[in-house]
């Protein structure tokens, strides 16, 4: 079965940072995302100081643009069948590494403790002793029950101080049956960052605001002139911390065409600079990756070169990341293929030819390694990049939410943390660095199916001798096919599920989860939002069933049970539970529900819904 033939809208706003996305997964990413909600975050004071009313630890709800990969951290979530497979060399598993240009990794991080900002002392704590043997073990839960693709393939790195204490990869760069493949995972792999270049970006731009060639409240139009008057009142500060309005050019109904197609900077800017803002400029937060290719043309009105020129001088070289770069790397050098998941749950290479890096300019244009990105991070926290007063000025919160100037901020494991996640299509990273004890984590997969923001999180925790807890997967059961037809039909969100909905999205965004259908093809039950991408329904037994993503979501058919023609308990009677006294009919599903932590979705079915089973059109 495809979606091809299906009705093929282009990403919604949910993906606006996403650097190369099919029109699948939308619905996905909303339930994946609720899963995690429980509450909103409280407020702060706007430029509050992150010692005082600092936000919130995890990943602020409004950032839910920052998924990248086609539906990360919604279509599976899990690890292989059996223990993880953990490659690499022998020297991986020392305990303690200095990266060095052999190999190609990268050049010693060289950061003393004492460099660092907010150090509340020389001495940096240790993290728990065996922390790579705890990561393997953790590793191996994933996929455990769902199989191979949904272990993990990527590459963890945890650094403290100039040292790397733990480098280890995982699963296939190139999988088994691709041309050239099987290659396994490597630390020294390039990939295309993708919207994580974002945070290399906004080291750039605080080099400069460093060196006096910048100021954060200095307007668009000051250093670029030919910009429209609205450039008047958006400042440095207001890009860097994504409140500027300005609309994200990935939002452009027409993106999916020309993103394949080589820009300048200046063509970027045109295909979105005329556009009305979104909202005045400081006045909300939207994540825009057009805010980050405008700070592209600045970096480049300042230096007087490009800005990949200028990364490439100034952050690249003295950093000796050897092998990162600003668009696709010279002589030819392989770059991993990122993978999506389909709807048959199998990774399939995203086709690379589909996305120029030009035409993302400063917002998604670097390709690096897992080395080289630790690189970079360490240097950044660490003192050797930026000065440490420049370092507290980019890590000052701006946003309610807890975003400061091209970082979220919030507290985990006892201490103050900034982190981000971001990628390209089918790769996703994230990062994630303690303030105190200055325990850095990256994680990188070439795959949309493991969120690395909860790699990094649950590693955080290991790291500080917390446990981590396997991810949830279900046992799968042999599904009652007779029972198909009660289940099949369209359904529509209740007005309580609407209203709960209401409190973290749009209406028009809710609107486009309004309806579903329940469908059957070849012998399987699917979930299908129109436009969004269809899933796969796991039986569990009787009329519960479950998705194989990160959100754990499991989905109930409430069935109308009629004895001597009264409705019975609906919903009640489950395969082999035992029936009420008399004649028993099983009626259509009158709702469906899927539970995702604290909340439950309630999609009502819609009068007159066909009970027949309905078969997706064939491609």
């Amino acid at each position: 079965m495809t979606t091809d033939n299906l009705d093929k809208l282009t990403e919604e706003a949910y993906d606006a940072w996403e650097i190369a996305d099919p029109p699948e997964g939308f619905a996905d990413r909303v339930l994946a995302e609720l899963a995690a909600v429980e509450a909103p975050p409280p407020p702060i004071a706007a430029g509050a100081g992150v010692g005082a009313g600092a936000p919130r630890s995890g990943w602020p709800f409004r950032l839910r643009g920052l998924l990248v990969g086609a539906a990360i951290a919604t279509i599976a979530a899990a690890g292989a069948t059996l223990a993880a497979r953990w490659i690499g060399g022998a020297e991986t598993r020392d305990p303690a590494i200095h990266l060095s240009p052999e190999g190609g990794g990268s050049a010693n991080i060289g950061i003393t403790p004492s460099a660092r900002p907010e150090s509340a002392d020389d001495e940096v704590r240790p993290l728990a002793p065996e922390l790579g043997l705890k990561i393997d073990e953790h590793i191996s839960g994933y996929g455990r029950r769902y199989g191979e693709v949904f272990a993990f393939h990527g590459t963890i790195v945890v650094a403290q101080g100039d040292e790397v204490l733990v480098r280890r990869s995982y699963g296939e760069a190139v999988r088994r049956g691709d041309a050239g493949g099987p290659i396994p995972h490597r630390a020294d792999q390039r990939f295309r960052l993708g919207t994580l270049s974002q945070q290399i970006t906004a080291s750039a731009v605080l080099l400069l605001v460093e060196r006096g060639l910048l100021g954060l409240d200095d307007p668009i139009r000051k250093h670029l002139p030919g910009y429209p008057e609205v450039g008047d009142r958006i400042t440095i500060r207001h890009l860097l911390s994504h409140t500027s309005g300005i609309p994200s050019f990935t939002d452009d109904p027409l993106f999916d065409g020309w993103r394949g197609q080589p820009h300048t900077t200046s063509e970027l800017l045109d295909r979105f600079k005329e556009l009305p803002l979104e909202f005045q400029p400081g006045a909300d937060f939207d994540p825009s990756n057009s805010g980050y290719a405008v700070l592209g043309a600045v970096i480049e009105a300042v230096s007087g070169v490009s800005h990949g020129e200028y990364i490439r001088r100034e952050i690249f070289e003295p950093l000796g990341m050897t092998r990162s770069s600003v668009g696709e790397p010279s002589g030819g050098a392989m770059v991993i293929p990122g993978y999506l998941f389909d709807e048959d749950e199998a990774l399939n290479a995203a086709k690379s030819a589909r996305v120029d890096l030009t035409a993302f300019g400063a917002a998604g244009d670097v390709v690096t390694t897992a080395d080289d990105l630790t690189r970079w991070a360490s240097a950044l926290f660490g003192g050797e990049l930026l000065r440490p007063e420049t370092v507290e000025l980019m890590l000052t919160p701006v946003t309610e939410d807890g975003y400061a100037l091209g970082w979220i901020l919030g507290d985990a494991n006892g201490q103050r943390i900034a982190e981000h996640p971001g990628g390209s299509e089918g790769v996703n990273a994230a990062i994630r660095y303690y303030r105190s004890d200055h325990a850095l984590v990256v994680a990188v997969a070439n795959n949309d199916v493991i969120d690395c923001r909860e790699m990094v999180e649950k590693v955080g925790d290991l790291a500080h001798g917390r446990p981590a807890a396997w991810p949830l997967e279900y046992e799968e059961v042999t599904p009652d096919a007779a029972r198909f037809p009660l289940y099949v039909g369209e359904y529509a969100l209740s007005d309580e599920s609407r209203e709960s909905l209401a409190r973290y999205f749009e209406a028009e965004e809710i609107d486009r989860l309004a309806t579903a259908q329940v469908l059957v093809d070849g012998g399987r039950l699917f979930f299908w939002v129109p436009g969004h991408g269809t899933k796969w329904m796991h039986a569990r037994g009787g009329d519960s069933y479950f998705f194989k993503d990160a959100s754990r979501t499991t989905a109930t058919f409430q069935l109308e049970l009629r004895a001597d023609e009264h409705v019975v308990n609906p919903g009640a009677f489950r395969q082999g539970g035992e029936r009420p006294g008399g004649a028993v009919d099983l009626g259509p599903a009158s709702a469906l529900i899927l539970h995702q932590g604290a909340l439950d979705i309630v999609l009502e079915r819609r009068a007159g819904s066909d009970a027949e089973p309905l078969v997706l059109p064939s491609p």
